[in-house]
């Protein structure tokens, strides 16, 4: 059910660097919270944003049954993945540009330009549209990974 009092979805946002310090965490983020943690993501400082739909810290696994909004950037391109409904996990596909990365791996993970997004607009565009309905926007293209 939507929070009527933050019109969000999101309960909890998580944010850090893979791999060094402790995450930065906030209950009830609001919009201006989330997209002033999306303009923070620098590929050096700030590497990944999670959007977890549930303030239980104990439910914030990724056993395959999370709802969250995954957000990473690297090298001026931003990486988005994640789960509507707890059962299927999807990333946004852009079919047109289906060449490998030059860097063999976007914090551990293989992908290829397909799947990264060059437009901040459209990543604070995907992630409020995820925060308001709890839903990936159609107005992109998600694959199911």
């Amino acid at each position: 059910m939507r929070d009527e009092v933050t019109g969000m979805h999101v309960k909890w946002m998580e944010c850090g660097t893979a791999g060094k310090l402790e995450p930065r965490s906030l209950s009830q983020p609001t919009w201006i919270d989330i997209e002033s943690a999306v303009l923070a993501l620098d590929g050096v400082n700030n590497t990944y944003l999670w959007l977890w739909v549930t303030s239980n810290q104990s439910e914030h696994q990724f056993m395959g049954n999370e709802k969250l909004l995954e957000i990473a950037v690297c090298d001026g391109a931003w990486w988005l993945a994640g789960s509507c409904d707890g059962l299927s996990y999807w990333e946004l596909d852009n079919a047109e540009h289906d060449e490998e990365l030059s860097r063999d791996s976007f914090d551990s993970v293989p992908l290829k330009q397909r799947h990264l997004c060059r437009d901040l607009k459209a990543v604070l565009q995907a992630a409020k549209y995820f925060c308001e309905h709890l839903q990936f926007d159609p107005v992109f293209r998600w694959r199911k990974w």
